[in-house]
C-alpha cells in the first residue's frame, strides 16, 4: 500500500512539473536579433540563414517580435537585455565578449574580436519570458 501511494505521488509530481514546464514554454514571447532596423536571421524558420558580415556596421539589439512571419512587425522601441559570447572556431572554444549586459551594442566592437567562421552568441537575461531560437550568428 505504501509503495502504491509513493508511486502515485511521484507520478503526480512528474505530471505537475511537466505542465509547469509546458506552460512556461507556451507563455514565452518570440524575440529576434537585429542589426539597426533589420532582422539578422533571414526568417524565423528553424534552418534560416543567420549571419553577419565581418565589416558590418550598426547596433546589435534584441526585440520582441509580434508576428514571426512578418519581419517588419516587431517592437523596435522595446529592447531586451542580453549578453554576448563569441564562439572561436579556430580554438573550438566559447569566450565571453564582456561581463556587461546590453540592450544594444556596436556591431564593430563585437566583430573586432571575431574572425570569419566564428559565431556571435546572444544570451538572453530573461529566458523565462523570451525565446530566441536564432541565438548563434555566423560571422562571414
Amino acid at each position: 500500500m505504501k509503495k502504491s501511494i509513493i508511486l502515485c505521488s511521484l507520478v503526480l509530481c512528474f505530471i505537475a512539473v511537466g505542465f509547469a514546464q509546458k506552460k512556461a514554454a507556451i507563455n514565452r514571447s518570440c524575440s529576434v536579433v537585429c542589426l539597426d532596423d533589420s532582422w539578422i536571421p533571414e526568417s524565423y524558420d528553424v534552418g534560416a540563414k543567420n549571419a553577419i558580415l565581418l565589416n558590418a556596421k550598426g547596433k546589435i539589439s534584441v526585440h520582441e517580435t509580434n508576428d514571426v512571419s512578418d519581419k517588419s512587425d516587431y517592437n523596435r522601441k522595446d529592447f531586451i537585455e542580453f549578453k554576448i559570447a563569441i564562439f572561436k572556431k579556430k580554438f573550438d572554444s566559447m569566450v565571453s565578449f564582456s561581463d556587461n549586459t546590453y540592450t544594444s551594442v556596436d556591431a564593430q566592437k563585437v566583430l573586432q574580436q571575431c574572425e570569419s567562421g566564428d559565431q556571435i552568441v546572444v544570451i538572453l537575461k530573461n529566458a523565462e519570458k523570451f525565446s530566441l531560437p536564432h541565438h548563434r550568428i555566423d560571422v562571414l
